[in-house]
């Protein structure tokens, strides 16, 4: 904690001295400082942060210095002033208040954050890495700030594309060792590339060891076929590795991941091995048939 004299050690944002909200005009400026982590100043009413915030509640100081940028103290300040209209939130503007939320114990905003994530997944939820609503970043997020609700959620999803078989995008990436790649009749030298895309693959096929390409399927869209299961999408000598997002994982969460996934691994094996017999018994029927028709 500083008192007020020592603001002047610290960069003051005048452009914060009001916030940039109609409410605010002609109205005494706030009595608080917030000294944010990038050194800037933002000044704002103790009235406001004592109602939405614990941790700030029983602040005594008129100069307290937090945790977090100024530009998502701004942000978060705009969400609890009383204004109209207010911000409409986003998955960006989530992901970006809601560590400094969580930290101060923000509750009512911080329930009406996960209200609006409830409400979208997770039907909109993807297992492509780069989508705003990747379910590995948002595991890692829940994971941290102990989202619990959240956190089930991601994991049911995950359950879900182990059992349709479409993990391998959402877990993975893969390095592609240096090789002769064909591109418009000439031969081109490709290194280490991590999570190719499947638009940089759309129509060329992957060169086999030899270094001759076999002319091209194309990519499959995202949501389709994964880009493990589908061979024209790999080169021989790919290997995959874990998504950097794993390594945030706390042991506990990987842990319960692994289960959940080898559980539903589990399933499929054993949902396809009930289908069998009758796809058996149909190819039999098929060939049968084809046996009695005439030459």
């Amino acid at each position: 904690m500083r008192t007020s004299g020592s603001v002047s050690s610290f960069t003051q944002d005048r452009s914060a001295d009001r916030l940039p909200i109609d409410i605010l005009e002609g109205q005494p400026p706030g009595d608080l400082l917030l000294v944010c982590s990038d050194g800037v100043v933002i000044r704002a009413h103790s009235q406001i942060l004592m109602l939405a915030s614990t941790v700030l509640r029983n602040a005594l100081n008129t100069t307290l210095k937090v945790e977090g940028s100024s530009s998502t103290w701004r942000l978060v300040l705009l969400q609890l002033y009383p204004i109209h209209p207010r911000p409409e939130l986003s998955y960006s503007l989530v992901k970006s208040m809601i560590k400094v939320v969580k930290m101060y114990d923000m509750g009512l905003l911080q329930a009406s954050m996960l209200s609006y994530l409830f409400k979208r997944f997770p039907a909109e939820l993807s297992s492509d890495p780069g989508s705003e609503t990747y379910v590995m970043s948002w595991l890692v997020l829940a994971d941290e700030l102990q989202l619990d609700e959240l956190r089930d959620i991601c994991m049911r999803f995950l359950r879900g594309l182990a059992f349709n078989g479409r993990l391998e995008d959402t877990l993975l990436q893969r390095v592609v060792p240096a090789a002769e790649c064909s591109e418009g009749g000439s031969m081109r030298r490709v290194g280490s590339l991590k999570r190719l895309s499947r638009s940089s693959l759309n129509g060329e096929q992957p060169p086999t060891s030899g270094g001759a390409s076999n002319g091209g399927a194309g990519a499959q869209n995202g949501g389709g076929t994964s880009m493990l299961s589908d061979p024209s999408t790999w080169h021989q000598d790919d290997r995959p590795e874990l998504h950097d997002s794993l390594r945030h994982l706390s042991r506990s969460t990987l842990e319960e991941l692994l289960a959940s996934l080898a559980m539903a691994c589990s399933m499929r094996y054993w949902h396809h091995e009930r289908q069998r017999p009758e796809d058996a018994s149909k190819a039999m029927a098929i060939k049968q048939e084809k046996d009695r028709s005439p030459l």
